[in-house]
């Protein structure tokens, strides 16, 4: 993919960089942290483009709050925290 792709879904021109520089790291990237709204909004609008489709937030049907519920308590022991700060299993 081109290189210069996060920073256009991001609607940051990734600061002068050429679009032939690879990045590993999205602060490096942008050069400023990204609230987890921004974050959420720059993937939901990456999977659209990629996918050529409109995310919807709905109600969980009954299969994935099932779903939901047998995976955190198969992973309720684990260490979370160093995958996600602000898992709360």
């Amino acid at each position: 993919q081109d290189q210069s792709l996060m920073s256009s879904l991001l609607d940051d021109l990734a600061h002068g960089r050429s679009s032939q520089t690879r990045h590993v790291n999205l602060l490096e990237l942008i050069g400023h942290d990204l609230t987890d709204n921004q974050l959420q909004k720059a993937l939901v609008k990456g999977f659209g483009v990629t996918f050529d489709s409109v995310f919807v937030e709905e109600k969980l049907t009954n299969f994935e709050t099932q779903l939901s519920i047998s995976l955190l308590a198969r992973y309720k022991d684990q260490n979370l925290e160093r995958v996600c700060p602000r898992a709360s299993v």
